[in-house]
């Protein structure tokens, strides 16, 4: 499985690294900041149906897919690292598994996928969704908020108006002859 993958990485042009442990892999893959790593994707397996380790008993596929993030989604282009970079790992990870497969019924992934990453939403029902969750943030959470704030102003205000008065600094308030 691992040699297979690793030529089909090859013949999209991309090196390929074996490790022997995770511990090797991350320090070679450290990310940054911004959860961008200069490697491209890598594949860690725990289980397939012959082999098992500590983590997982052999009998299941049991792998993990390690990619760098690297920014924001735009699901109107194809251009994005996750699907520029960690779907066609994925698929061709699942496409071996089929090949390597001891089922009869080996069924062969489409041809063409047709995929929006992360959303069922197109990016206008996207944008529209997150304006309708800001305009109920401000009429349920940002009104109240703002209310008790005034209210807390209010109450200071009217103390310290009163003070002045008791003590005789208020404009407007003599006390004496008018003559």
């Amino acid at each position: 499985m691992i040699d297979s993958l690793s030529q089909k990485v090859r013949a999209a042009g991309k090196t390929t690294k074996l490790y022997n442990d995770t511990w090797d892999l991350a320090l070679d893959c450290r990310t940054d900041e911004k959860g961008a790593t200069p490697c491209y994707g890598a594949v860690v397996f725990f289980s397939s149906p012959t082999q098992g380790t500590n983590v997982s008993l052999p009998g299941n596929w049991n792998y993990t897919i390690r990619a760098s993030e690297g920014g924001a989604i735009d699901i109107r282009t194809t251009t994005n690292n996750m699907e520029r970079d960690m779907l066609p790992l994925q698929r061709a990870l699942d496409q071996e598994i089929i090949s390597q497969s001891n089922s009869a019924n080996k069924t062969q992934l489409p041809a063409d996928l047709q995929v929006i990453a992360f959303t069922n939403q197109d990016q206008d029902a996207l944008a529209d969704s997150r304006s309708a969750t800001y305009l109920s943030l401000s009429v349920y959470i940002f009104g109240p908020l703002f209310a008790f704030c005034l209210v807390e102003i209010v109450y200071h205000m009217t103390s310290f108006v009163s003070r002045e008065r008791e003590l005789g600094e208020s404009p407007g308030h003599h006390f004496g002859n008018t003559n």
